[in-house]
């Protein structure tokens, strides 16, 4: 009887040992918050009663707020989400002077290929939707805005590196996709009628996100 009650105190004091030798196991919640960068490769298409009205290729910049929370589902698998909200800049015809923003709201998955005290490295995925919304003044000063949405899609690799059990900072590649659709037009805050017209804005690109992170047990 002794022999087992030792050996089930050893298993657990095993147990206990292995569970501090990670930064993410069940239950851990992780809030994430920080600055995201992207550049992306567009092409810019535009229809009417489907005659294509001009097509083009350029390129973009982001500059975005992200947050995010996760909980650890597993000791290598974690689940959340993650929002970003900033400004788009677009060359040519678009260059944000008018404040011209992008933001975008997704489920985001992590699957741990190091997990330790202080540190874990991770890759994953994004799905959710996004919004783009360019704004410029036209020829006669009136203030325009084209409305887009679409779905966004991201894959992730990143690291966290903890200074304390609860403190530390983030870092993370996401290359990212994007496909919107025009939503709606408007001048001068009106919403104008466009019977027939149809727009979209593609995208590829890279982000480079950093910030601090809070782990909750």
């Amino acid at each position: 009887m002794k022999y087992i009650y030792l050996m089930l105190l050893f298993c657990s004091a095993a147990l206990h040992v292995h569970a501090q030798k990670s930064s993410n196991k069940e239950g851990t919640v992780t809030i994430m918050a920080g600055y995201d960068i992207g550049a992306y490769g567009l092409e810019h298409y535009m229809w009417q009663d489907g005659n294509e009205l001009f097509g083009r290729t350029g390129n973009a910049l982001t500059s975005n707020a992200v947050v995010s929370i996760q909980m650890g589902v597993l000791e290598m698998l974690s689940i959340g989400v993650s929002g970003s909200f900033g400004n788009y800049y677009e060359d040519p015809l678009y260059v944000g002077k008018s404040g011209s923003i992008y933001y975008s709201a997704a489920g985001d998955v992590r699957f741990y290929l190091a997990n330790y005290p202080y540190f874990n490295w991770y890759v994953g995925g994004l799905l959710g939707l996004s919004t783009l919304s360019l704004s410029n003044d036209d020829d006669k000063g009136r203030a325009v805005e084209i409305l887009y949405r679409g779905p966004y899609m991201g894959i992730t690799n990143g690291l966290h590196w903890y200074f304390s059990s609860s403190f530390g900072v983030n870092f993370a590649l996401v290359f990212s996709n994007m496909q919107f659709r025009l939503d709606n037009y408007t001048i001068d805050g009106d919403i104008q009628s466009t019977p027939g017209l149809s727009s979209s804005v593609n995208g590829m690109g890279v982000h480079v996100r950093f910030g601090v992170s809070y782990k909750l047990y």
